[in-house]
């Protein structure tokens, strides 16, 4: 799913009008806390992301609590203080998921600390009236649930968030407030789907997608909406939707709602050209249907072309647009994965090399740049994958390469399953690999 959008309506807080006097004139009377709030505020956003900003957000959002107690500025204090606590936990998270040498430690302290911020912007926007407090504190506790909560964790944060944006619509009904609303419920569903409860999760699921319908047709450009990105959203919940009905076992609500997916996805497409997204979500709603199909026996061939219409559509579509788009580049490499070992099992051997030498080709492009894999785990998983594919594909100087990476980071490498892998056989028989999978057991049990 594309990132939550922030909530609207926010005034701008400028901080102008309050220059000092003329030189030798008297000094400029001291700010109040509010001021000094919003003037910290403008700084941090200045300076983006980082630690800089990261300090400043945390510097803002204490003056305007200090205002809020001072009983200063009203509502805006409240307001603003929301504001920095969640534009300060989004830049803390930004920053370890992007740091190639975060571990796993680094980013479940960043995920605590984002949480706890979280909770304090709900709690701040929560003392505000008004439909914008409403989202923006709804925005929060979606955030919040997205912290690395396990599913019974998140779904009271979820339950939250759903309640505030439906009350921000009963003041006042907007496509925005409509496609956050849906976000939350298929986070819902997913976090259900995952405690099995399959039926509850279908109906938040259901819920979900016929509110991105009612933002698509409140969708309005003057008012600043995006209708692409609401078709987006919509096709990447479908296909979330997809998932889940597969995982409780209904293949004809999975083929339907697959089939939901694609339709809204390439309608994004038609809408956006230029977007990376509803490309690289067609190509997965294309891969789901590839492996559905493999999974119910379908011919070999009409597996194949749906995994090559997942390639065309989807994957290398992104890469045209831009050439480093991560989930691009991993996506391609899976799907040139699964197609070689269709090939395999097929016994063509030739068709089999060359689909793994594409796919350990876009991995290693993707590896390039582990900044931009999306945190700590994505990063391990990507990288045992090609450490997998090097070994099915006779390199395995770059497959101990890959695992060595792996072996040196607690967490990253499960031995036993990399013990019990096919895709490693090749390798079980050369010395350094129980040493690897060893000083993995090793490091693993340090944690």
């Amino acid at each position: 799913m594309s990132g939550r959008h922030g909530g609207g309506g926010r005034r701008e807080r400028g901080g102008g009008g309050r220059g000092g006097g003329g030189r030798g004139g008297p000094p400029p009377p001291p700010l109040s806390a509010l001021q000094q709030g919003e003037e910290l505020q403008q700084r941090a956003d200045r300076r983006g992301k980082g630690p800089d900003a990261i300090a400043g957000y945390a510097a803002a959002a204490a003056a305007f609590e200090a205002a809020a107690a001072a009983g200063e500025g009203g509502e805006a204090a409240w307001a603003g203080m929301g504001e920095c606590c969640t534009a300060q936990a989004d830049a803390l998270l930004e920053s370890v998921r992007s740091l190639p040498t975060a571990r796993a430690a680094d980013e479940a302290a960043a995920e605590a600390a984002a949480a706890a911020l979280f909770a304090r912007a709900a709690a701040a926007h929560g003392r505000v009236r008004g439909a914008a407090a409403a989202v923006a504190a709804g925005n929060a506790l979606a955030s919040q649930a997205a912290c690395g909560a396990p599913a019974a964790g998140a779904l009271p944060l979820l339950e939250a968030a759903v309640g505030a944006y439906r009350g921000a619509l009963a003041l006042e009904e907007d496509a925005l407030t409509c496609g956050n609303l849906a976000d939350a419920l298929v986070q819902a569903g997913e976090a259900l789907s995952e405690g099995g409860r399959p039926a509850e999760a279908g109906a938040a699921f259901a819920q979900a997608l016929e509110m991105y319908r009612t933002a698509c047709e409140l969708s309005d450009s003057a008012a600043g909406d995006s209708l692409p990105d609401l078709l987006c959203n919509w096709g990447a919940g479908a296909l979330a939707a997809a998932r889940a009905a597969r995982a409780a076992g209904d293949a004809a609500a999975h083929a339907t709602l697959l089939a939901e997916s694609e339709a809204r996805l390439r309608a994004a497409i038609e809408f956006a050209r230029g977007d990376v997204d509803p490309h690289v979500a067609l190509g997965e709603a294309l891969c789901a249907r590839a492996e559905a199909a493999e999974a119910g026996g379908g011919e070999p061939a009409a597996v194949a072309a749906l995994y090559a219409a997942a390639l065309a559509d989807g994957y290398d579509a992104a890469l045209g647009i831009s050439r480093y788009c991560p989930d691009g580049l991993v996506g391609a490499a899976e799907a040139h994965f699964s197609i070689a070992k269709l090939a395999a099992r097929a016994g063509d051997g030739d068709a089999a090399g060359r689909a793994l030498a594409d796919s350990a080709r876009f991995y290693h492009a993707a590896l390039q740049k582990p900044g931009g894999l999306g945190g700590w785990r994505a990063r391990a998983d990507v990288r045992y994958s090609y450490a997998c594919v090097c070994a099915l594909a006779g390199r395995p100087d770059d497959a101990r390469a890959a695992l060595e990476t792996l072996a040196g980071d607690p967490g990253a490498l499960d031995a036993a399953e990399a013990a019990a892998d096919a895709d490693l056989e090749s390798l079980r028989g050369l010395p350094w690999f129980g040493d690897i999978l060893g000083r993995a057991a090793a490091a693993a049990g340090a944690q």
